[in-house]
């Protein structure tokens, strides 16, 4: 069994179609909802939980804490996992974070991305990840439970931070066993809600703070590259 972890943030929407999504595959996932909302009453079919309403990063460390089935899945309320292979699932090994496929939302468009490209490059250049997040939200990562932890005295990094801890102990590898959507438009996102700052000078001061020496070379030519393969596989909807 996976647990899925879903801390909330003021978008009962979003609960609701997670549930929709896995009410038939019910055995295979163990759903577990952190609540830090401060506007919206919700209800689960899972397990309902007060958040320690600290910030972001606190509450996934939270639902890190809580978890204890072998694997686990980070989903935030603007994410959907759809089961697609569920015979796949019962082949995952304890030792691997498995890679799923995405498809972003973003205006009125579909951008596809492979997941089997995508643990191509975390295994071959994982250092890559701190200059641009081609794995996505965490939702797309099958995870084994482990001590590892996201670093609370990040922002906007937190994530590629904790992918680049995660590569230290694991090889990624990809899965068809879930299919992730993420409706990024959603206005009621952290990502998108604009309380924490311009992204870009926080970007910049952060990545200074993880990486001693950068190459803004590197980080052209690969932006370049990712964005055109992004478009190679954009899908108008």
């Amino acid at each position: 069994m996976i647990d899925i972890l879903v801390p909330h943030y003021n978008y009962p929407a979003g609960i609701r179609l997670i549930e929709q999504e896995l009410k038939l595959k019910e055995k295979k996932f163990n759903l577990i909802v952190s609540d830090d909302s401060d506007q919206n009453k919700i209800e689960t079919t899972g397990r309902l939980l007060k958040g320690p309403q600290k910030g972001a990063v606190n509450n996934w460390n939270f639902l890190l804490d809580i978890s204890k089935n072998d694997k686990f899945i980070l989903v935030h309320q603007d994410e959907r996992i759809v089961p697609r292979d569920m015979s796949a699932l019962d082949t995952l090994s304890s030792n691997i974070v498995y890679v799923c496929d995405l498809t972003l939302n973003v205006n009125c468009r579909e951008i596809f991305l492979s997941g089997r490209v995508r643990a191509w490059i975390m295994n071959t250049f994982p250092n890559l990840i701190f200059y641009l997040n081609f794995i996505g939200p965490t939702a797309t990562l099958i995870i084994p439970t482990n001590n590892l932890r996201f670093n609370t005295d990040l922002k906007w990094l937190v994530d590629v931070e904790y992918y680049a801890k995660l590569r230290e102990h694991y090889k990624f590898k990809y899965s068809p066993s879930i299919h992730v959507i993420s409706d990024t438009t959603i206005g009621s996102s952290i990502t998108n809600s604009g309380d924490i700052g311009i992204t870009e000078e926080i970007e910049e001061k952060e990545l200074s703070q993880l990486l001693k020496k950068r190459s803004k070379f590197l980080t052209f030519c690969f932006k370049a590259i990712w964005h055109l393969y992004r478009l190679k596989n954009t899908r108008s909807t």
